[in-house]
Order: structure tokens, then sequence, then C-alpha cells
């Protein structure tokens, strides 16, 4: 029974934020200071999820810590309607 009592503690669950931010770059300020709030309530998501992001190739990578993975580009008139997936520094495959 003690094994399986420390196999729990070293138990992890996968965290993940989603938002449909509706431009990024406008609300910039806005969700890295939600961010750092729930950062505080020790929330700090594995994945981060992020529609309408409205952002490009060059301005993709853009919290420390976490690294850019994926976007997927939808354009619609003259306005890029991305999602931008980042994930933590470290390999969530192997916690």
């Amino acid at each position: 029974m003690d094994s399986l009592d420390k196999n729990e503690e070293n138990l992890k669950q996968l965290l993940y934020m989603q938002l449909n931010i509706r431009s990024l770059p406008k609300h910039f300020d806005e969700f890295k200071t939600m961010l750092a709030s729930h950062e505080s309530q020790n929330y700090k998501p594995d994945i981060i999820l992020l529609c309408e992001t409205w952002l490009n190739d060059m301005n993709a990578q853009l919290f420390p810590g976490y690294e850019f993975i994926e976007q997927h580009v939808q354009i619609k008139s003259k306005r890029r309607r991305t999602c931008n997936v980042y994930k933590k520094w470290y390999n969530i495959h192997t916690m």
C-alpha cells in the first residue's frame, strides 16, 4: 500500500486554459494579468489554447515559460483568425 500512496503523490493533473481572446495584441496585458493571477493561486496551465489571436508567425512566441507549438489560420475577409497552442517548456508526455 505504501508504494501505491507514493505513486499517487507523483501523479500530476494536466491543466489547460482555453480562451477566445479576440485579438491578443489588443488584450495582451489583460491576459498576462489573468495568467499571473492564476499562477499566484498555484494554477499554472500546462497547455494554453488561445482562439482568434489575430497573430502572425512573427509574434507567436509571447509567454515566458511556454513554448509555441501550433497555429491554425483561417482567413476571413482581411483579418487572420488564428488559434495558437502553447505548452510549458517541460515534456508533458513524460509526467
